[in-house]
């Protein structure tokens, strides 16, 4: 069923209710640790958490922004830009770290598609552990796929290195809808087919009024825009433009169960452009579009966390 078909549906009333949450709503002002100060990220769109005390962020702009990469210290401060050679950005709207024994990779998401044009998009694998000293890092590999019901307008990816798979959540269906890629049986060379896995029910879901209301108001509050797994596979961060959704798996669970479940929630409240998250062992960090925008850390274990009532 394409895009159009499920919004219909949805203004027809056959939606499910949300989960409820209690009013967690929070001074964010607390949890600012930094700032990405740089001129040049004008749109940070995807965001890469340092897997030890001695790593750092990474980030880029979104899509039309040139082919760059952003590394970032623990305060938001770019200390290295790099050119992605050979590269264009279409549309990127995500980063995640692959991790392969001791080499860490990078994947850029290539797969923002706002009018649901592109019959395939990309993900780009560069080595993060092999920066040179030229301002460029090379692709890797290039992973072209397409969804098995036509274009999908994404913006979240994550990386499940135990089962070498990568999540993709489609943001604009309703509800949101999950794929992932096997990157264990790429073709060589070909472009491939998501496997669709089902959708995030558990996120809370637009009313017909919401819907209606929302490009007057300029408010999708409940669209995905970033996902991402702890280095444990134990959590999932979901990052919607007014909140955090926070999944924990079970001991034999899939990732598809874990998200049935209902999460817990942070409220960021409104006005936030959100579009960019990471999520380590201890803490979620994100951030927002626009010109110098804020670096925020929300621990796991901060008591504003809001679970279902």
């Amino acid at each position: 069923m394409g895009v159009r078909s499920i919004s219909l549906l949805v203004l027809a009333g056959t939606i499910m209710a949300p989960p409820l949450w209690g009013d967690n709503e929070v001074d964010l002002s607390g949890y600012r640790v930094g700032t990405l100060n740089d001129d040049a990220v004008r749109e940070s769109s995807g965001l890469a958490c340092p897997r030890d005390a001695n790593g750092f962020f990474w980030t880029h702009n979104d899509g039309g922004n040139g082919a760059w990469l952003y590394r970032l210290d623990r305060e938001g401060t770019v200390i290295e830009q790099l050119e992605v050679n050979g590269s264009e950005n279409v549309d990127w709207e995500d980063l995640a770290l692959l991790q392969r024994g001791t080499q860490s990779r990078l994947v850029i998401a290539d797969i923002g598609d706002n009018f649901g044009r592109r019959d395939d998009v990309q993900l780009l694998i560069t080595d993060a552990s092999d920066v040179s000293r030229s301002g460029s890092v090379d692709v890797i590999q290039t992973i072209s796929f397409s969804y098995p019901d036509g274009p999908r307008d994404s913006e979240a990816i994550a990386v499940d290195d135990e089962a070498a798979t990568v999540w993709i959540v489609a943001k604009r269906t309703i509800p949101a809808e999950l794929y992932i890629l096997d990157l264990a049986s790429l073709p060589e060379g070909e472009t491939v087919t998501a496997e669709f896995v089902g959708t995030l029910n558990s996120l809370p879901q637009p009313s017909r009024q919401d819907i209606a209301l929302a490009p007057i108001k300029q408010d999708w509050f409940w669209q995905p825009t970033a996902l991402d797994f702890s280095p444990d596979g134990r959590l999932a961060a979901v990052l919607t433009y007014e909140a955090i959704y926070l999944y924990e798996r079970q001991a034999g669970e899939s990732w598809q169960q874990a998200f049935e479940a209902a999460p817990s929630r942070f409220a960021l409240g409104e006005g936030w452009a959100a579009e960019a998250l990471c999520l380590t062992s201890e803490a979620v960090f994100w951030t927002t579009e626009g010109k110098q925008p804020p670096l925020f850390r929300i621990p796991l274990s901060d008591p504003a966390w809001a679970a279902p009532n």
